[in-house]
């Protein structure tokens, strides 16, 4: 009995993980979509920071990363004897969930900063 539950307690945090995960790519790939058809920058033809650029470009990426952590959490979770790597899993998922929604909104906030000459006055 005891098998049975810590096998459905590391399906649960697989799960849960997974969860996280979708939310927190699907909310920093739809900040990231509002922000580049933001009428100020697609009309204004600025240039936007490096770090702002690069995760324009690998937000949408982000959307493959649930399936392939539920592919490696269930495949944890399968092995006999996995309740502290599906810990470990669950841990992980919840801190990448946590630091890409944090860098989302993180990144869009640079092209809003008075760098330069104008920051100093």
């Amino acid at each position: 009995m005891t098998g049975a539950i810590m096998n459905k307690e590391g399906l649960l945090r697989v799960f849960s993980g997974t969860a996280a995960l979708v939310v927190s790519v699907t909310f920093a790939a739809a900040y990231n979509w509002a922000n580049l058809n933001n009428t100020a920058y697609s009309h204004s033809g600025a240039v936007l920071p490096l770090a702002t650029g690069l995760f324009a470009k690998a937000a949408p990426f982000g959307l493959a990363l649930p399936p392939v952590f539920a592919g490696f959490g269930l495949f944890v979770w399968r092995k006999k004897g996995s309740g502290f790597m599906c810990r470990i899993f669950a841990h992980a998922a919840y801190l990448f969930s946590f630091a890409w929604v944090l860098a989302a909104v993180l990144v869009w906030t640079l092209p809003y900063l008075a760098i330069g000459e104008l920051a100093w006055r």
